[in-house]
């Protein structure tokens, strides 16, 4: 009976380590900024500006993912998430 219960104990304490090592590998949205596109703004300049160092397409590909937009049209007075600086 002594081992069944230290058995059932460790496999708790296990189990318990293990929820709490998978909850710390989940993925959490990356922060964003908010920003009002301005007349002759165009998204691959707007990606220039916040992308840094960070290649220009792979910038243009994340603002179109974030704010699900169908192209790379942007518009005046249009809100969109950007990617903040990291």
């Amino acid at each position: 009976m002594r081992k069944l219960i230290t058995v059932g104990l460790l496999v708790t304490v296990l189990l318990g380590i293990g929820a709490t090592t998978v909850g710390a590998r989940q993925d959490h949205p990356a922060p964003t900024v908010s920003y009002v596109v301005q007349a002759g703004d165009t998204i691959w300049g707007i990606a220039g500006s916040v992308g840094g160092s960070e290649d220009r397409r792979a910038v243009v590909d994340r603002i179109i993912a974030l704010n699900e937009l169908s192209s790379a049209l942007v518009f005046p007075g249009q809100e969109l998430q950007l990617p903040a600086a990291g």
